[in-house]
């Protein structure tokens, strides 16, 4: 699984610093590109899966769309998202126009905690970008923690349902 949770992006300097991390992030297309760059030519060969959280799950999310076929993701998990947020559905996350074009190529599974102040707008299939698994869960008073995210029982048979298809 490649991991683009909060150690992982601190590992490749990318700051965690919240909901001003995602504008920063989203704002400044010279930082998107260079992140990209940095983790696009860290990619395992296919088959892979993708989780990206919190801002992780916007970088993933723009990388899975720009990856050609033949390299894309069997699998995209997002937690913790912010993806839902007016803003950063505003941007078009360099030129991704269509959420939908992304699970044509490979099924995506977005798990949210109705807490998390990151993820509090709910699920992403709610919002029309196409066939998304949302998964709801509680993480306790740990709201926007990745491990807790993927704690959950539920998210791990859904992991195991989608790449069994």
């Amino acid at each position: 699984m490649v991991d683009l949770g909060a150690g992982a992006l601190k590992r490749a300097g990318v700051d965690m610093g919240g909901l001003q991390e995602v504008w920063d992030y989203i704002d400044d297309k010279r930082r998107r590109s260079t992140t990209l760059a940095a983790i696009a030519c860290q990619l395992p060969p296919v088959p892979f899966i993708l989780w990206g959280h919190s801002l992780g799950s916007v970088i993933a999310f723009e990388l899975a769309a720009h990856l050609p076929a033949r390299a894309a993701p069997a699998l995209l998990v997002t937690s913790g998202s912010p993806l839902n947020l007016r803003k950063v559905r505003a941007n078009p996350l360099s030129g991704v126009r269509g959420w939908s074009i992304l699970s044509r190529a490979f099924p995506w599974i977005n798990v949210y905690d109705g807490f998390d102040h990151i993820a509090k707008y709910g699920g992403l299939s709610e919002a029309g970008y196409g066939p998304i698994t949302d998964i709801q869960v509680r993480n306790g008073g740990r709201f926007h923690s990745g491990n807790r995210y993927l704690g959950h029982d539920d998210v791990w048979r859904e992991m195991d349902r989608q790449l069994r298809r």
